[in-house]
């Protein structure tokens, strides 16, 4: 990985956890030492008091293991660059053999920067905004799938704490002939130059692999705006939005992140 890669993942470390881990300690461990001093002080002769303190004593050690196993938490973010220095991590252009035809992808990388593994996560993407009447694209989430080297198209997967990574696709297009609409589908095709032919799809499963049937799942030419979701079975969802920019040309789609959404 290029040094222009690891500015674009986001993988310079940072100082949250630590601090979070530090608080805790100072919250965890001081009144616990001050009790066990104030006890110790007033042991003598009393068993039951001695007995306190030993068990103050013994629960200080353990500090680091409660942290980790009831404190620690999955601290999910979603990384996107747009930067052409960028382009290889979040809008690479790959062959794809099945097909026979180089794609354009668009790539986010979610990154937990929280302790603890996050399980199972998966994405959605939903449409929120579209120019009226544009039929393109239904409203419904979706499912977007993981980047894998064996191209596993899988929609749920852990990712490792203390910076782990993962890769997400969004969407991509072909080199192909774009699919065009019928004209009762699309209702603003005489009103648009081009508007009509869907030039780039969600990188949901089923549309990877047979996207001339997935209408649904279609960008015609324009911007869009989604929202993309990220869950976890342990970690608190994240949220972030983007516009979609889908030109005529197939490899110049692109995406541009708006304000942040927050969790």
């Amino acid at each position: 990985m290029s040094k222009h890669d690891l500015q674009c993942s986001g993988s310079i470390a940072r100082f949250g956890n630590k601090f979070r881990f530090t608080l805790f300690i100072i919250s965890f461990g001081i009144p616990i030492i001050l009790s066990l001093r104030y006890l110790t002080t007033i042991s003598e002769g009393s068993p039951f008091v001695a007995l306190v303190a030993a068990f103050l004593g013994g629960i200080i050690p353990l500090a680091p293991i409660i942290y980790i196993n009831f404190v620690a938490v999955p601290d999910l973010k979603i990384i996107y660059n747009s930067d052409a220095k960028c382009a290889a991590t979040h809008r690479p252009s790959l062959y794809h053999k099945e097909e026979s035809c180089d794609r354009q992808h668009i790539r986010v990388i979610v990154k937990n920067e929280g302790q603890k593994v996050a399980k199972s996560c998966s994405a959605l993407i939903q449409l929120t905004e579209r120019v009226d009447g544009c039929m393109a694209f239904s409203g419904e989430p979706k499912s977007l799938f993981w980047v894998s080297s064996v191209w596993e198209l899988k929609t749920a997967i852990d990712i490792a704490p203390y910076g782990g990574e993962q890769f997400l696709e969004v969407i991509f297009s072909n080199d192909h002939e774009p699919v065009s609409w019928d004209a009762t589908e699309c209702k603003i095709e005489q009103k648009v130059d081009n508007k009509g032919p869907l030039r780039a799809y969600a990188s949901t499963p089923p549309t990877y692999t047979d996207w001339r049937n997935r209408d649904q799942d279609g960008f015609c030419q324009g911007r869009f705006r989604i929202i993309l979701t990220v869950y976890s079975e342990t970690a608190k969802p994240r949220r972030e939005k983007f516009e979609l920019n889908i030109p005529k040309d197939w490899n110049r789609i692109s995406m541009t992140q708006l304000k942040a959404h927050g969790p």
